[in-house]
């Protein structure tokens, strides 16, 4: 596989790691509102956190633009 993809796979199980334990207890989920009819949850903020370090420590000097943290 290409180096680049590999990042890429990686940062989506860590996050899909992070999504899987929360849908164990799916009632304890804060759901949080953005704006009209646009919801978030600390699990999205947490698996966009985990995408986010996974590229940062393979791509450091990248910029980043994601859909909860900007």
């Amino acid at each position: 596989m290409h180096p680049t993809l590999n990042i890429a796979v990686k940062a989506a199980r860590r996050a899909g790691q992070i999504i899987n334990r929360a849908s164990l207890d799916i009632d304890s989920l804060n759901v949080g509102v953005k704006q009209q009819s646009d919801y978030v949850t600390e699990v999205d903020r947490a698996a966009e956190a985990a995408i986010i370090t996974v590229l940062r420590e393979a791509y450091p000097t990248y910029g980043i633009l994601a859909e909860e943290s900007g």
